[in-house]
């Protein structure tokens, strides 16, 4: 299939010659002492007295993005915005390690900036203002231009901002790079936003009693259904991405609610219904949306941004136990057992459970899973990608293991005696099973820590240590490495120690891989620490040099759940935008770039004759998805594939294929990036 594909291609004969892949970099720069270091998830940048530097982590490398005289105006999460003080800003993507450029009047005002944008206010002459947004996914600028000066300023969050002008309501949306409007009969209320969705009360004095949400990420405005009389009682929090609203039902004495997700872009009706005479508690974070209600009929209910639906668990004796980032978490006893319900935000099927005997069953605290056990004898997983449970493995009681439970993998070790025969065990959010690990001796000792998408079990083997680390990507455990080390600094998806006086080795979850860097003398910054990014770490050293280690590989998906929380989305809107499905490839100015995908991995990564690399991803099931083409000076294709409706939890690997045009090597290009779509 490759071959086919490629053969149209102008290029010279296919040479078999082995060509270094470009390497998994550590990169330098000359810090300026009287300038700052400015860092997000996917990029450190820095005025260097001589321009604007950043580095992308996606590009790996750094680049002078603005010339000299430049100042760093603005920073997003994954976006720079410079000025040269003549009428220009400059906006930066760290996606795409490319700029965009806007005019500007020299009177404006920077006036919000969430993970993906940065908007300013422009005072142009002659105008009521001027709305400016840069946006990193699509490395545009928008503008909006007010009929009338408006009377309140911008609201805003992480990827949405809206702003009311009138009877007019603009929200912007980096997602599409756009503004898009709502226009009311009568003036509502002030908007509110959450990470991902913008909400007006439009009932002002005179409107509907109705709620219209804005989705960033499909670009359209929707109204809910009428609330009662008596108020709306919404329950929204600037943490979470999913509101809801009362829904009139004509009682007096009960009601039901109406949930918003913008990533359906639709507000759901719930079922169960609520008395006015009970009394009811509301948490909305991240991606759940928790109504707790006193009476036992209607005793929970959790909506879900990633699914758009509500599940509830009714019944007395039902307590909380925890509200995570994508789940719910609820438990019950009866006689010597406890029984513990789990419900997903990102797939239905409503709560899920299982019975564990004693009464002190102990429930971790993860992102996206958990580890449940009883503290005598085993302990169960779950994941909220699947809304299940993994089957029991041993676990001794609480005071003779060391668990740790990150964003996306949790994992224990055993000691004493009784861990005689037994070995570290894991699990990945992302693949839902057990994966025993090293075998522990009774008189080891064990520690295990975890971050994000990284864990390790670390034996002591005084004076130094024997290091394990989990690979999450190919869901295995890496061969062990040994250093005398006394320090090792774990973040989120790395682990750094000191493997030499100056050099430091650094392990990247994406690529699964170690990488050493000699030179470095004492880090200044962080008290001594480097500071750990999703994407990259970053400190200074008393060389007045600024390092950067990057953690992805050749592929970088965008939205990387559950390496990051950020998940992606699927399906055509009505009058809205599809959502788009962003990676990011990296490469030279001689490859031509073929991009594929499956939704599997090869059980093993497989070699091919004639291709340089390893092909990551499941053969039978590969699938062409784009040809970007030659890549330019940025050393960035930013490829946005449009994505039909898929099945929830549908997890997409997708993967490189270079061919250089000069020498005609074809190239798998690192390994598989992935996500899951819910």
């Amino acid at each position: 299939m490759i071959h086919a594909l490629l053969a149209p291609l102008p290029r010279p004969l296919l040479l078999l010659l082995l060509v270094p892949a470009l390497p998994a970099q550590w990169a330098s720069h000359a810090k300026n002492p009287a300038q700052p270091v400015l860092a997000g998830n996917w990029y450190v940048a820095h005025d260097t007295g001589a321009g604007v530097a950043v580095f992308s982590a996606i590009a790996q490398r750094w680049d002078l993005v603005s010339p000299a005289g430049s100042q760093i105006a603005r920073t997003a999460d994954s976006a720079v915005v410079t000025t040269t003080g003549a009428g220009t800003l400059r906006g930066w993507s760290a996606f795409s390690n490319r700029t965009a450029t806007q005019a500007f009047s020299p009177s404006y005002t920077f006036v919000s900036n969430g993970e993906t944008y940065a908007a300013a206010l422009d005072n142009a002459p002659f105008t009521n203002g001027v709305l400016r947004a840069y946006s990193a996914i699509t490395n545009t600028w928008a503008s909006l231009s007010f009929g009338v000066i408006p009377p309140t300023s911008l609201v805003s969050n992480a990827n949405v901002a809206v702003q009311q002008e009138g009877l007019n309501y603009h929200a912007y949306s980096p997602y599409t790079g756009q503004w898009h409007t709502l226009t009311v009969p009568v003036a509502g209320g002030s908007p509110v936003c959450g990470p991902d969705f913008a909400a007006v009360d439009l009932r002002g004095t005179s409107g509907p009693r109705q709620y219209a949400a804005f989705s960033a990420r499909r670009g359209t405005w929707t109204l809910s259904p009428i609330y009662p009389s008596s108020g709306a009682g919404q329950v929204m929090s600037t943490t979470a991405n999913a509101m809801a609203v009362r829904v009139d039902t004509g009682s007096a004495t009960s009601f039901v609610l109406a949930g918003y997700s913008p990533i359906t872009g639709q507000w759901v009706l719930s079922s169960l219904v609520h008395l006015l005479s009970s009394s009811q508690q509301s948490v909305a974070f991240k991606n759940v949306l928790r109504i707790a209600d006193s009476d036992p009929a209607a005793r929970f209910e959790m909506f879900g941004a990633g699914n758009g639906t509500w599940q509830s668990l009714t019944g007395s004796n039902l307590v909380e136990d925890s509200v995570h980032e994508d789940f719910h978490i609820v438990r019950s006893s009866a006689g010597s057992s406890t029984t513990v319900h789990a419900a997903s935000a990102l797939v239905g099927g409503g709560y899920t459970s299982i019975t564990l005997p004693g009464l002190s069953v102990g429930v971790s605290q993860g992102s996206h899973c958990c580890i449940v056990a009883d503290g005598v004898s085993v302990a169960r997983g779950y994941t909220a990608a699947t809304n299940s449970f993994l089957s029991a493995v041993p676990q001794l009681p609480f005071s003779n293991l060391s668990q740790s439970t990150a964003g996306t993998v949790a994992g224990f070790t055993m000691q004493g005696s009784a861990a005689s025969g037994t070995s570290a065990q894991v699990f990945s959010a992302r693949h839902g099973n057990w994966v025993a690990g090293p075998a522990i001796a009774p008189i080891d000792s064990w520690n295990t820590y975890g971050s994000g998408a990284m864990l390790a079990a670390v034996k002591s083997t005084f004076p130094g240590y024997q290091i394990h680390v989990y690979d999450e990507h190919r869901n295995a455990w890496n061969a062990p490495i040994s250093t005398s080390s006394p320090s090792l600094f774990f973040g989120q998806n790395t682990l750094l120690y000191t493997s030499a006086p100056g050099t430091y080795a650094a392990y990247s979850a994406p690529r699964g891989t170690w990488t050493s860097q000699s030179g470095i003398g004492t880090i200044m910054t962080g008290g001594g620490i480097p500071t750990t990014l999703e994407n990259l770490v970053w400190f200074t050293d008393s060389n007045d040099l600024i390092w950067v280690f990057a953690l992805p590989d050749r592929t970088q998906s965008i939205e990387q759940w559950p390496v990051g929380g950020r998940f992606a989305t699927s399906g055509a809107t009505p009058g809205g935008v599809t959502p788009t499905f962003g990676v990011s490839l990296r490469g030279e100015t001689q490859q031509f770039a073929l991009f594929f995908g499956a939704v599997d991995l090869a059980p093993a990564p497989l070699s091919i004759p004639g291709f340089v690399g390893t092909l990551d991803l499941d053969l039978g099931g590969l699938v062409h998805l784009a040809t970007p083409g030659q890549f330019g000076a940025e050393g960035v294709l930013d490829v946005r594939l449009p994505m039909p409706s898929l099945p929830p939890s549908t997890q997409v690997w997708t993967q490189l294929v270079t061919l250089d045009l000069l020498n005609g090597d074809i190239e798998f290009a690192g390994r598989a990036t992935g996500t899951r779509f819910f």
